[in-house]
């Protein structure tokens, strides 16, 4: 498997994690958590958010092609 990298600007540094989904709570919102999924104490899935920043979607006018990015820490 060829290594990932930013389609953007080429970098090589990513950094995994998961775009969360809280349904009708999040009100339109989505957030990207660093880090894989843990396994909790009933066998279920969890995350310690320790860090969470919002998403935001971007489209291009000429191209349509969509872009997600990541908002300030906090």
């Amino acid at each position: 498997m060829t290594a990932r990298h930013c389609t953007h600007c080429g970098g090589t540094v990513l950094r995994l994690g998961l775009i969360e989904d809280t349904g009708q709570q999040a009100h339109g919102e989505s957030r990207w958590l660093e880090g894989p999924f843990e396994h909790g104490f009933f066998g279920g899935k969890r995350h310690s958010r320790k860090t969470a920043r919002t998403v935001d979607a971007y489209r291009c006018t000429v191209c349509d092609h969509l872009e997600l990015f990541v908002g300030p820490e906090g």
